[in-house]
């Protein structure tokens, strides 16, 4: 995992995203002010999906998965009006929760 915080990113983006009310920032600048949400995800070596995607996997509903998220039972992220998943926590929940099959211990 790259040892940058996406945090540390996303705080430098808005500031200069904010520091320039003038659109006085050098085009190359700009386009790397502007990409830097998607090279946040690409440093971080961290897999995420998307609630199509995740309902699809989980075979839920997407009212489901809200409620999921409502009820504190999924992580997520949400980015303006996207929701993002992380691969690890989704893994996680569903390690927790798997249930061996009693009847095929003894075998």
């Amino acid at each position: 995992m790259h040892s940058l915080q996406p945090c540390k990113f996303f705080l430098l983006f808005l500031a200069l995203k904010s520091a320039n009310p003038g659109n006085i920032l050098p085009q190359k600048l700009k386009t790397l002010v502007f990409r830097l949400p998607c090279l946040i995800f690409a440093l971080t070596n961290v897999e995420y999906c998307i609630c199509v995607e995740l309902c699809a996997r989980l075979q839920l509903s997407r009212r489901t998965l809200q409620d999921y998220r409502n009820n504190g039972v999924i992580p997520y992220i949400q980015l303006g009006g996207k929701i993002l998943y992380r691969e690890s926590d989704i893994q996680k929940i569903l390690m927790a929760n798997y249930r061996e099959a009693y009847r095929m211990k003894g075998v």
